[in-house]
């Protein structure tokens, strides 16, 4: 809010030399000027006793001023700087605080450009997620000043999800953030759901969703694999490998549901499966599309694709599938489907089914 302007005030302008850099300042209602400077006390026409009343030049009454006129404050000049003022060798230095910064005009930081990828990553540049209060998270801002590894999962009520997510928390995120890599979240479900999902898992990292679960966009972009082939047969019975698989989250306790919209006890599209990307700036350093509901990478491969670090301390000389990496055929796996379903087996909580590779 600005203050009347005295005519002590007005007299202290007149009294400014003509020179000054800084003539239009208005020294009645604060020191307002933008420099990319210091600015001492001298270059403004002021001293230390125009900004510090009590010194030994005010008047010695309430009501007086040191030229001899009134002041409604009782000093010799009422001049109340917005920022802090520092006393040092070269003078005394007004420094405006941040929040009165926006008076000066349009800051910097306000013009910070949005973060736009190059190369075979360009095609994310429009697609966005949404945060818990339903804020626009463009996918370019979520790597390009640091390392993630981003993970799409399926929908908040999906057994898989909930295993992987376990694994991931206790697993691999405390080492991927002692070595600069941050574990970053993204589902089907709507905003509102994200905070349910982090109490139930004990995730503290990032959580995003699609802004169009029943029909995923950021999944798309990322070239992700959907549709029912991915998740049934052709009776609609489940295939054999993700019924094993499901299985086996099932006896670890990892269950379905929790998660609906109206009458359906889940969100978003159920034949929708997910994936994982190790990103940085414009490169993709790692790519896993997975090929059915539950197929996902061991936590080795995810540690050491994510920090480019063996379990030895040792650099990784693999070079992982990039971004160019396709979801991998479903249609050879009813081997896998039966092995999987061998009691043996079914009492590990811990299974890995290493993708078909062609």
């Amino acid at each position: 809010m600005k203050r009347s302007r005295t005519s002590e005030h007005d007299a202290k302008r007149a009294r400014r030399p003509a020179d000054s850099p800084v003539a239009e300042a208005e020294v009645g209602e604060g020191i307002r000027f933008a420099t990319e400077g210091e600015v001492t006390l001298e270059s403004l026409g002021l001293s230390v006793d125009d900004l510090l009343p009590g010194t030994g030049r005010e008047a010695s009454n309430s009501g007086g001023s040191r030229d001899g006129g009134s002041s409604s404050h009782g000093t010799a000049l009422d001049v109340t700087p917005r920022g802090s003022i520092d006393l040092s060798e070269s003078g005394v230095v007004v420094a405006p605080p941040d929040e009165e910064l926006s008076s000066f005009g349009p800051q910097p930081w306000e013009f910070t450009p949005r973060p736009r990828l190059e190369g075979s990553l360009a095609g994310l540049n429009d697609f966005f997620v949404l945060d818990e209060f339903h804020g626009t998270v463009m996918i370019p801002s979520l790597f390009s000043h640091r390392k993630i590894l981003l993970v799409f999962l399926r929908h908040f009520g999906c057994r898989f999800c909930r295993q992987q997510v376990h694994a991931i928390r206790e697993c691999v995120q405390p080492v991927l953030r002692r070595n600069g890599c941050e574990v970053v979240l993204v589902a089907l479900g709507v905003p509102a759901q994200i905070p349910a999902f982090r109490e139930e898992t004990g995730f503290d990292g990032e959580i995003y969703v699609d802004p169009l679960p029943d029909s995923p966009v950021a999944y798309r972009g990322f070239g992700l694999c959907g549709g029912k082939d991915r998740l049934i047969d052709d009776a609609g019975e489940l295939l054999p490998h993700v019924q094993a698989k499901g299985a086996l989250a099932a006896a670890a306790g990892f269950g379905d549901g929790g998660y609906g919209t109206g009458a359906s006890p889940y969100t978003g599209d159920v034949f929708q499966v997910g994936g994982m990307f190790v990103l940085e700036h414009d490169a993709c350093f790692y790519a896993h599309r997975s090929a059915y509901a539950g197929d996902v990478p061991d936590i080795s491969v995810i540690v050491e694709a994510s920090t480019g670090l063996r379990a030895d301390g040792e650099p990784s000389t693999v070079v992982w599938p990039g971004w160019e990496t396709e979801c991998a055929c479903t249609v050879p796996v009813q081997a896998i489907g039966a092995e999987l379903l061998a009691p043996r087996l079914q009492r590990s909580k811990s299974p890995r089914v290493e993708p078909v590779r062609h």
